[in-house]
């Protein structure tokens, strides 16, 4: 799990950041600390931790699982893997990716 803290200088700055990096699939975790920065003005604290993209071979199930022809269960990011996933996200009135993503990592962890 990737794991990181932001920072910001007031609560609507925080508030901002939180939201920049959950379009991101970052997720807070826990509640918001305020410590005191070193010229003792507040700064609001929140953690964030988010999932790693699926390794290419789980993609490949999934999508084999769910109809299309990803090619071959290797572990690779061929045109082929590509391919099926763009034609699924078609499917779904998506728009094609050139890579896998993280929009792409959610839709296929619902689907799973």
């Amino acid at each position: 799990m990737d794991y990181k803290i932001i920072y910001g200088f007031g609560a609507c700055e925080l508030e901002k950041i939180v939201m920049e990096e959950m379009a991101e699939g970052w997720r807070p975790r826990g509640g918001v600390s305020v410590v005191h920065s070193e010229s003792g003005s507040p700064r609001f604290v929140q953690a964030m931790t988010r999932e790693p993209l699926l390794p290419a071979k789980a993609v490949q199930k999934i999508l084999k699982k769910l109809g299309s022809s990803p090619g071959k269960r290797d572990g690779k990011w061929g045109p082929k893997t590509l391919a099926a996933l763009n034609k699924l996200r078609a499917k779904l009135k998506m728009g094609p990716v050139g890579k896998y993503e993280r929009t792409s990592d959610a839709l296929l962890r619902q689907l799973r």
